[in-house]
């Protein structure tokens, strides 16, 4: 049973080293094709990688830290319109498909 638990584990390490050495041949194939396609597609594609991580900043740390500062000091609610437009413009942005 070892050997076959062994085999296996070989095959989707090789199974694994063979669809990781295609990708570059896939993105010059891609790039060849239509460059503006591939860098719009890479360009939606990181956005939406780093989307969440960049809310997940804006609420909790920027808006969070700005509604105490108001609430504490008395200072204007005005410096939380550029944090908050930005969260509204990450979540329209996803919000609408790529091909609109």
């Amino acid at each position: 049973m070892a050997t076959v638990a062994t085999r296996s584990v070989a095959d989707l390490k090789s199974a694994w080293r063979q669809s990781i050495a295609v990708v570059p041949r896939v993105f010059a194939f891609l790039w060849e094709v239509s460059p503006g396609l591939f860098v719009t597609l890479a360009s939606i594609l990181l956005f939406n990688a780093f989307a969440p991580a960049a809310l997940a900043w804006l609420t909790m740390k920027v808006i969070v830290d700005g509604v105490v500062e108001a609430a504490t000091t008395g200072s204007g609610w005005l410096a939380l319109s550029v944090p908050l437009g930005a969260v509204f413009a990450i979540w329209m942005i996803n919000a609408c498909p790529p091909w609109t």
